[in-house]
């Protein structure tokens, strides 16, 4: 079986990330959007606040993200509304702690970007054993190719395609053509 193929030929993620922004009742409906819309997975980040970013070093940036967290026992129910309609639940998983909570509902995980050089979530995902898709947008080439690599030491099945899919990706949004650098997938 090909997990990069989806119903409808490429595999079509409904991206809810963060925009629910803490709001559960908004999640719910955002989840329930991307079940109608025939998404094959529906997409999350899970985090806290405190293990994002430190209380004492980055006081603002820990209020601002633990505005936008949502309960374990919330992540779990957005989980089963997918289970329960048949699509796919899928996650950018920012806290090694949380892999082991939400593993059951995970059969793809999403390294974002932010994380291609967090070496503890990159191992801690690696061990569950289920194909990764890695986001470069953040990324210059050689963080790209260390984590890949890393990845291969960790656990020899992501040297194979059918099991790592790397994403070339942009973070800024517009991105001029001029700076969109698709070549590099050519590599």
């Amino acid at each position: 079986m090909n997990c990069w193929k989806g119903s409808a030929g490429p595999l079509l993620i409904a991206e809810i990330g963060g925009n629910h922004e803490g709001d559960f009742e908004y999640a719910k409906k955002l989840t329930q959007l991307a079940i109608e819309s025939k998404a094959d997975y529906v997409k999350f980040q899970i985090y806290t606040g405190d293990t994002l970013v430190s209380k004492v070093e980055g006081a603002q940036r820990n209020k601002h993200f633990k505005k936008f967290e949502l309960s374990t026992d919330q992540d779990r129910e957005l989980a089963e509304m997918c289970r329960q309609n048949d699509v796919g639940y899928m996650a950018s998983v920012w806290d090694p702690e949380a892999i082991e909570w939400i593993d059951e509902y995970i059969s793809i995980y999403k390294i974002g970007s932010g994380d291609l050089t967090a070496y503890p979530v990159l191992k801690a995902t690696a061990l569950k054993n289920k194909p990764i898709l890695l986001s470069t947008g953040l990324a210059k080439e050689q963080e790209v190719l260390e984590a890949i690599q890393y990845l291969e030491s960790v656990n020899s099945m992501y040297s194979k395609k059918e099991n790592l899919a790397v994403l070339q990706c942009t973070s800024m949004y517009p991105i001029p053509f001029d700076d969109a650098n698709l070549n590099v997938m050519m590599r």
